[in-house]
C-alpha cells in the first residue's frame, strides 16, 4: 500500500484526517516481521520520513492537533527500526526522534494557547513538558555526534525551554510542578545565560516559591571539576542571580551559594596561570561581589533583630573571602575590613568584640 500510495505521487488519500489514520494504522499495526529486513526498513523510512515532511509542509496549514497525531506515528515508527544497524544509521535515526519530539513541543505548546479551557490547557502543558524531557534526555545520552550538531541540538532545547517558560508562566501561572520538572532535565542543556532568563521571569511572576527555587538549585549544582575562564564568569554572574531569588524563597539561603562559589573559586584558582590580567581583574570582582551581598544582608538580619541568622549569614561571608584570599586573589584586604565593620557594630550595640 505504502508503495502505491508513493508511486500515486499523492501525499493525501483525501482528508488530513484520512492521513492521520493511515499513517497511525501503520505505526500500531506493522506486519512486517515475516519480511526481509532490508524490505522493512524500506517501508519504516518511507511511513517515517514522509510522515515528518507532510507535517512540517504543512504545519502552517492544518490544525495543530493533526500534527501532533502525525508526528506521533513518525515517533512510533522510528522507535521500530532493527537495533543492529550501522552506527552512523543508528544515529540518524535518533537525531530526526529528536527533531519529532522537538517539533512536537512546539505543536502542544502551540495548541495548549487556543485552548480557554484550563483542563485542557493543563493537559497540552503536560504533554509539551513531556516531548521537551525526550529532547533534553536526548543530549544527556547522545553524545555520538559532531560538535557542531551538538551546538544546534543544545541550541534548539535552550529555546523550547525558554518558550516554554514564556507560555507557562504568562498562560499557567500555577504550574510549579512542570516548571520544577522541566527545570530538574536543564543541569546538561541548559547554560547560566539561560538560566539567569529563566530565574528573572520567575521572579517577575508568582512563581517565586521554594520549590521552584529549589529546581534552580539543582540545576545550578556544580558537577565540574574544572572548566574555561568564560564558563567560570557566567557561573559567578549565574550565582548572583540565583541569590537575589534565594532573597525572596529562602533565608539560610546563603551556605548553598557559598558552597558553590568556593568551587568557582577554586576552579579560577587553576585557570590563573592562562588568564590575562583583564581577565583576572574581572573574575576577582565577581568573586567579591557574593560576599559583600551576604555580608551587607548580615546587616539587614541584624537590624531586624535576627542576631543569630545575622551570625550565620556573616560568618558565611567571611568564609568566602579567606577562601578567595588564601587562594591568591587581591581583595583590598575585604575579610579585614568586614569583621572591623561587624565588631563596630556589636560594639555599639552590645559594647562586645568577636
Amino acid at each position: 500500500m505504502a508503495k502505491e500510495f508513493s508511486a500515486s505521487q499523492q501525499l493525501t488519500p483525501g482528508t488530513v484526517e484520512e492521513i492521520c489514520e493511515f499513517f497511525e494504522k501503520f505505526s500500531t499495526n506493522i506486519c512486517l516481521d515475516a519480511r526481509p529486513q532490508q524490505e522493512k526498513i524500506q517501508y519504516l523510512e518511507w511511513f517515517s520520513s514522509n510522515g515528518y515532511n507532510l507535517v512540517t509542509k504543512n504545519y502552517a496549514l492544518w490544525d495543530v492537533k493533526f500534527s501532533i497525531r502525525l508526528i506521533d506515528c513518525c515517533i512510533k515508527i522510528l522507535g521500530l527500526f532493527p537495533k543492529a544497524l550501522n552506527a552512523d544509521t543508528l544515529s540518524n535515526i535518533h537525531q530526526r526522534i529528536f527533531w519529532c519530539h522537538s517539533m512536537a513541543t512546539l505543536s502542544t505548546l502551540g495548541y495548549s494557547v487556543s485552548h480557554r479551557e484550563s483542563h485542557f490547557r493543563d493537559l497540552y502543558f503536560t504533554s509539551a513538558r513531556m516531548y521537551l524531557q525526550q529532547c533534553q534526555e536526548y543530549l544527556t545520552i547522545r553524545q555520538d555526534i559532531a560538535p557542531e550538531k551538538w551546538a544546534k541540538f543544545c541550541d534548539v532545547v535552550r529555546s523550547l525551554v525558554a518558550l516554554y517558560f514564556h507560555r507557562a508562566i504568562n498562560l499557567n501561572p500555577e504550574n510549579e510542578e512542570g516548571i520544577c520538572a522541566v527545570l530538574s532535565n536543564c543541569d546538561a542543556s541548559s547554560d547560566p545565560q539561560l538560566l539567569c532568563i529563566l530565574a528573572d521571569r520567575i521572579m517577575s511572576s508568582r512563581l517565586t516559591t521554594p520549590a521552584v527555587y529549589k529546581a534552580f538549585q539543582r540545576a545550578t549544582a556544580l558537577k565540574l571539576a574544572s572548566g574555561t575562564p568564560c564558563e567560570v564568569l557566567k557561573q559567578f554572574r549565574w550565582l548572583r542571580c540565583l541569590y537575589q531569588f534565594g532573597l525572596k524563597c529562602d533565608e539560610k539561603c546563603a551556605k548553598f551559594m557559598v558552597g558553590e562559589a568556593q568551587k568557582l573559586v577554586d576552579i579560577a584558582t587553576n585557570l590563573r596561570p592562562q588568564l590575562s590580567p583583564e581577565l583576572t581583574k574581572e573574575l576577582c570582582w565577581e568573586m567579591q561581589w557574593l560576599p559583600v551581598a551576604v555580608y551587607n544582608q548580615s546587616l539587614t538580619l541584624y537590624r531586624d533583630m535576627k542576631n543569630n541568622l545575622s551570625r550565620e549569614w556573616y560568618n558565611d561571608a567571611v568564609d568566602l573571602v579567606q577562601n578567595i584570599e588564601i587562594n591568591g586573589w587581591d581583595t583590598d584586604s575585604l575579610c579585614l575590613r568586614m569583621c572591623a565593620a561587624y565588631r563596630a557594630l556589636l560594639g555599639w550595640q552590645a559594647g562586645d568584640n568577636l
